[in-house]
């Protein structure tokens, strides 16, 4: 099953009419669902289900259109800094690494990771995350002030 990251990485990799199970069981969770339909508005892709036991299998099929230049919003329509913060404590609550700054710049639909590391600076200068750098070749660990929360460790 993708993540929204996942099904992000899949269609800018993906060749036209490339198919790939995006999700199983009876429904997607909300984050899936959203970005699965924005790409399919943006023409990048067609999605169908087929049913799978008492569950359905969730297909996302590659159409020719290219990737490149989309940006693609995971969260709605939420300022940057509102979806960073969001994905930080998606992380935290899934025990999962801190996004990079790439990820954070295509779920924000922002243009570059130059730009995402700037949105989360200020939400450190905002008191509302700490950053724990690792060195050049682990994740850093993002804190999360209000809860005392943090991502865990792992590999860049």
């Amino acid at each position: 099953m993708l993540d929204p990251a996942g099904i992000l990485e899949w269609v800018r990799n993906a060749k036209a009419g490339d198919m790939a199970v995006y999700g199983r069981g009876e429904t997607l969770s909300r984050q899936v669902a959203a970005i699965a339909v924005r790409l399919q508005e943006q023409g990048l892709v067609d999605l169908t289900r087929r049913r799978e036991g008492r569950g359905w299998q969730f297909l996302i099929q590659r159409r020719t259109k290219p990737f490149g230049t989309h940006r693609v919003r995971l969260y709605g329509v939420d300022s940057a800094e509102a979806v960073i913060l969001r994905m930080v404590r998606e992380a935290i609550r899934l025990k999962q690494p801190c996004p990079t700054n790439q990820e954070f710049a295509e779920a924000a639909g922002l243009p570059d990771r130059l730009a995402a590391s700037y949105r989360l600076r200020r939400l450190v200068s905002h008191g509302k995350l700490l950053l724990i750098d690792h060195g050049p070749f682990e994740r850093r660990q993002a804190v999360d002030v209000r809860s005392g929360e943090m991502t865990v460790r792992g590999p860049l």
